[in-house]
């Protein structure tokens, strides 16, 4: 029997076969001078350093700015341009960039072009730090902000009420109902108030490991990030809100253990059924499960970040900047761009007003 190819590996086996202005060229394709400057803008030489522009992000963006870059690369080889010994000045150049937007354009929505081009940007400063390359998101042939707005599809804004309703029901089980199928139950609702309260990015939300994320001082707790562990290198610190506590501790003192099942405590705050820590693909079944029964246009973590930004900005439009840090991201374009359609502890604190007036609802504050 044939072995099947992992799905990357597999587009990496077809790429040849893609026509070459849409291609992506790997960094080992790069020409030599391209290789080097991008390897030394990852490498901090002094404390002093200037250079080393791209370990302000977290790899995944930098894979991103790669990938565009290569693209472009690609592009400038299907057209014959691709010249090995030209510097990043003189290979991104306004009417090479211009023509590679009318390509584009030719493909691809306005929104997704504009992201190119600010992916362009942040990999030509990690090519030439000292050149101004704000040119290339302001060209004249970019997209508009109106074709920007036109062209992005309709984001899914999760239901928070009919969520915070179905994870309630799930933290008071039947007594009648098996253990682990009860404890299972305990820890989606748990899971889901999580992401309701917090609107992790799906992968911080899947890693949380007690002691280390989820911190207990005195009897408040907290969750925490390192900036390293966080996609745009932004720390998270939110405290759990104290009608949570109390469900909170009774998964962790009654049904984890359960779950576990007597295998080694590997700390991961969620449990899979027999023991192992539940992995991101995991966390993503539960929210598409539980989705599909109640939300079918939120089926993902993702579209909980979308209604808290969204939420913040509408009943609060001066809180621009706090929608910005109760998403860990360090500006509020992203917010203004991406989120809304319409962390800090006082962001998150905000935010918990409004989650609680609906959990008041449905919830018993003196759950023990």
């Amino acid at each position: 029997m044939t072995k099947r190819r992992s799905g990357r590996s597999g587009r990496k086996a077809f790429r040849h076969l893609l026509p070459r202005h849409v291609q992506s060229l790997p960094v080992s394709e790069w020409p030599a001078g391209d290789r080097e400057r991008w390897q030394r803008a990852q490498t901090r030489m002094s404390p002093l350093d200037d250079l080393c522009y791209l370990l302000n992000y977290a790899p995944d963006s930098i894979n991103t700015f790669a990938k565009t870059y290569g693209s472009y690369l690609a592009w400038l080889d299907s057209t014959g341009e691709l010249y090995p010994d030209e510097l990043p000045a003189q290979r991104i150049t306004p009417d090479r960039v211009g023509r590679f937007i009318l390509s584009m354009r030719e493909r691809l929505r306005a929104s997704t072009i504009d992201l190119t081009l600010g992916n362009l940007k942040y990999a030509a400063r990690g090519l030439d730090f000292h050149h101004d390359w704000k040119w290339i998101t302001r060209h004249p042939l970019a997209p508009t902000a109106s074709e920007i707005r036109a062209s992005r599809r309709p984001i899914a804004v999760a239901d928070t009420a009919g969520w915070i309703e179905y994870a309630t029901a799930l933290l008071n089980p039947a007594p009648e109902k098996p253990e682990v199928e009860a404890a299972l139950d305990f820890r989606n609702g748990v899971l889901v108030f999580f992401q309701v309260v917090f609107t992790l990015r799906r992968e911080n939300l899947a890693e949380i490991k007690i002691g280390q994320h989820l911190v207990r001082r005195g009897d408040r707790y907290f969750l925490q990030f390192q900036k390293k562990e966080v996609k745009n290198q932004q720390g998270l610190d939110y405290e759990i809100p104290a009608y949570l506590v109390a469900y909170l501790e009774t998964y962790l003192h009654r049904y984890r253990p359960v779950l576990l099942n007597g295998q080694p405590d590997h700390g991961g705050l969620w449990v899979a059924e027999d023991g192992p820590q539940l992995a991101m693909t995991g966390v993503s079944a539960v929210f598409k499960k539980i989705g599909r029964q109640i939300d079918p246009d939120v089926t993902s973590t993702h579209p909980f970040r979308h209604t808290k930004a969204t939420s913040f900005i509408m009943r609060h439009p001066k809180y621009l900047d706090l929608a910005s840090a109760a998403l860990g991201h360090k500006g509020h374009s992203s917010v203004n761009s991406t989120y809304d359609r319409s962390g800090g502890l006082s962001a998150s604190r905000l935010w918990n007003r409004l989650v609680q007036r609906k959990f008041r609802a449905y919830g018993d504050d003196d759950h023990e």
